[in-house]
């Protein structure tokens, strides 16, 4: 190869290197007090008591909520084989579904504290409540790749029942989210094909840290974020039962920095400064990121 090719193929491969990557990671020794350190959030919810007493019966088929009070007495009987309770000073939120099943619906009603009910609804999909803010509850409806079913947010006005938001992730063919962090106003999310998003106002990002190669039957994600970068720590499995473990940094606005492969299953990951901690069998190990 002559030498004008050579430096041209150079370039090339130096491209493709800065384009995919913005950065490396460099092992070192942990720091004990900085993996506890994070200073994002998985859910918000409010942890008050119920101000009535609520009772459930599980059918086969069914979860029945049988609510007392004072001098009243509700109940409601609801499709469904989890049933579950969210409780504010003013009232309380009772739902039922078939978790595992995204196919199936999510039944819901909020009852006041004088036992009276304010709205009740079904919400299509498999949903849970992940964060309370200001009155409005956020919920995720999960997605699934079998079923062709995209996960999606619900911002439900708690008065009303009311939807005043929603946003789907864009994924071809369903996706399950594997991780959720909030932080700032922000809502990062991590799925199963691969891909991480952003949800900042109106505006949704979305960047691809790893994948495996076939049909993906096993995804576990472990996800933190800070100010400036977002870490995903992986485990894929696919239909031959190989796996795929790593680890890839992305800046906070989504613009991947390195990645590295793991021999292992990652457990859990923090990020602390300039420093990702990753719990690795048992272990910790740190990576320093460096940005080109």
């Amino acid at each position: 190869m002559s030498r004008k090719k050579l430096l041209v193929v150079l370039l090339l491969v130096a491209l493709v290197l800065y384009f995919s990557f913005r950065g490396v990671l460099i092992e070192m020794n942990p720091e004990k007090t900085g993996y506890s350190n994070s200073s994002a959030v998985s859910s918000y919810l409010p942890r008050h008591e119920c101000p009535f007493k609520v009772q459930v019966t599980k059918g086969s088929i069914t979860v029945t909520f049988d609510i007392s009070g004072v001098n009243k007495t509700l109940n409601y009987t609801f499709y469904g084989q989890k049933a579950s309770s969210l409780c504010f000073p003013n009232g309380g939120l009772l739902y039922a579904m078939y978790p595992g099943d995204p196919g199936t619906d999510t039944y819901a009603v909020f009852i006041t504290k004088d036992l009276k009910e304010l709205w009740k609804t079904k919400f299509k999909g498999l949903l849970s409540p992940l964060f309370y803010s200001n009155g409005t509850l956020l919920f995720l409806k999960q997605g699934n790749e079998e079923l062709n079913v995209k996960p999606c947010l619900y911002w439900v006005d708690l008065k009303t029942g009311a939807l005043s938001r929603k946003i789907c992730l864009q994924e071809k063919h369903g996706a399950t989210v594997g991780a959720v962090k909030f932080l700032g106003g922000k809502i990062y999310l991590a799925t199963s094909t691969g891909h991480v998003y952003l949800v900042e106002g109106s505006e949704v990002r979305r960047a691809y840290f790893d994948s495996i190669w076939g049909i993906t039957v096993g995804a576990k994600l472990k996800l933190d974020v800070s100010e400036r970068y977002v870490a995903v720590a992986y485990s894929f499995a696919n239909v031959e039962g190989k796996e795929k473990n790593g680890l890839c940094v992305l800046t906070s606005s989504l613009k991947k920095i390195a990645c590295k492969s793991l021999k292992e299953e990652p457990q859990a990951v923090r990020i602390y400064g300039n420093t990702v901690y990753l719990q690795v069998g048992g272990k910790v190990k740190a990576y320093r990121i460096l940005g080109l």
